[in-house]
Formats: C-alpha cells, sequence, structure tokens
C-alpha cells in the first residue's frame, strides 16, 4: 500500500516536472534564490537546527516570499517567450534552407542529375493518377468488348433458332417477280454491297462455300449480313445453308451479277 502510494506520487511530481513552464520555474527559482538553497546543504556542523531556521526564517523576512515568486514568474514567462521565438527562428531558418536554398544551388549546379524531393513527390502523384484512370479505360472497354460479343452471339442464335419459312411465308415473291418487277430491298442492299463493298469475287466465293458445305467464320462482314438478312442459317457448327428466302436472293444475284460484268457466274 506505502509503495503504491510512493510511486503514485513519483509519478505525479514526473509529470508535473516535464510540464514546460512548471520546470523552468523550478530552475528560474533555484537561480534566484542560489543562496537559500546552497545553505539548506551546506550548513557548517556547529550550526544546529534551531539556527538553520533562523537563518531561513531571517532569509523570508527579507525577501518577501510573494515578490519574490512573482518576479520569478515573470522571468520564467520571460524565458519560455524568447524560447519559442528562438525556436520558431530556427525553424524558419530550416524550412527556408530546404525550401529555398536547396532548390536554388540545385537549379545552379545541375537539373538533370539533382531531382527534388517535393518534384519527385508531385510526379509520384501524377504517374498514379494516370495508371488509375489507363485501369479504368482498361475495363471499360473489356466491358464494352463483352457486352459487343454478347450481343453478336444473341443475333446468331436468333438468325439460327427463328423458323425462315414460316416467318418469310407470307412475304416472298415468286423468283420472277424478285428479277423483273418488284425487287425486295434486303436483296437489293446485299446485292449493292457485295457489287460495290465486298467484291463479286470475294462474295461468289462465299456463296459456293455455303453450297458445298465449307465451315466459315461467323465474323466476316459478309457473312454476319446474310445472317441478319435471314438468308443463310446455321447447320450445325460453323456451317451454313441458304433459307428459302436466300434461294430466292441467289437467284437475283445471278441475275444482277450477270449484268454487272456480262457473264454466268459459275453456279
Amino acid at each position: 500500500m506505502v509503495k503504491d502510494t510512493l510511486n503514485s506520487m513519483l509519478e505525479n511530481i514526473k509529470e508535473r516536472t516535464t510540464n514546460p513552464f512548471l520546470g523552468t520555474l523550478i530552475v528560474v527559482w533555484v537561480i534566484k534564490n542560489w543562496t537559500l538553497v546552497y545553505s539548506l546543504f551546506y550548513f557548517d556542523s556547529a550550526f544546529k537546527l534551531e539556527d538553520r531556521l533562523n537563518y531561513i526564517s531571517h532569509y523570508f523576512s527579507d525577501h518577501s516570499f510573494a515578490w519574490n515568486m512573482v518576479y520569478v514568474i515573470l522571468i520564467t514567462l520571460a524565458v519560455l517567450i524568447l524560447t519559442y521565438i528562438l525556436l520558431s527562428i530556427s525553424r524558419l531558418v530550416t524550412d527556408t534552407q530546404e525550401r529555398i536554398i536547396v532548390p536554388m544551388i540545385s537549379k545552379w549546379t545541375d537539373k538533370s542529375s539533382v531531382v527534388l524531393k517535393t518534384e519527385y513527390i508531385k510526379l509520384q502523384e501524377v504517374i498514379k493518377l494516370l495508371e488509375v484512370r489507363l485501369e479504368e479505360e482498361r475495363q471499360a472497354k473489356s466491358l464494352i468488348q463483352n457486352e459487343r460479343d454478347l450481343l453478336d452471339k444473341k443475333v446468331l442464335e436468333l438468325g439460327s433458332s427463328i423458323n425462315q419459312d414460316e416467318y418469310y411465308e407470307s412475304q416472298i415473291p415468286e423468283p420472277d417477280q424478285v428479277i423483273h418487277n418488284t425487287v425486295d430491298n434486303a436483296f437489293s442492299r446485299v446485292g449493292n454491297k457485295a457489287l460495290n463493298e465486298w467484291g463479286k469475287e470475294s462474295f461468289n466465293n462465299t456463296i459456293n462455300r455455303i453450297l458445298n458445305g465449307y465451315v466459315l467464320s461467323s465474323d466476316t462482314e459478309d457473312v454476319k449480313t446474310l445472317l441478319r438478312e435471314f438468308l443463310i442459317m446455321s447447320d450445325g457448327g460453323d456451317t451454313y445453308k441458304l433459307t428459302d428466302r436466300g434461294m430466292n436472293f441467289l437467284t437475283y444475284w445471278n441475275e444482277i451479277s450477270a449484268n454487272h460484268v456480262d457473264e454466268e457466274l459459275p453456279f
């Protein structure tokens, strides 16, 4: 119990003496009253306790304790203010040296071999920002590509699952009417693309491969267009076959391609 009490007292004293004001006050008071402090520890052995007490009482009768403390407190405040002013000046000198003098010296000596820490940190922040934006762009591009692939897949599945014969039974005209009278707008669009964009020979090659059951890639523009216009349908895997509508288009195509070059196609 006594040990705990002593430890608590010592901790309290230690905490208070570490206070800047209290510590400075004690030091100033000791310096101001050094004769009294000195006499407390170095009295001659001939002096008795009563003589010592009389000396201390006589000292405080000559030196008012209240005015003595006022004087000590004023000196303490002055010392603290001066200390903080000096610390501020020291900080000002340090910051000036780091932020003004060092950059000026670096610019005068060698710009290429010396990079200031502040500039390095700024460049690192810019690099991190660019990396974040690049990653966001990559993710956005990947998302758009996935959506596009999904839509293409849905278009292909829709083209192969719809019953072509039932869907166009009431709309497909007779072959003679397609060629000589009213030309289907879809036939006209596909025919114009085949002649003007894809090339006649390339489109003929695609038609021949469809007729012969060869494997075709669904990523080419001509195959995508034929699927979209329901002129061909999947025959299982990557092979395709002409629908009834596609057969009518083939007749139309033979007619316009022959007129275009004045010669019959091989099929």
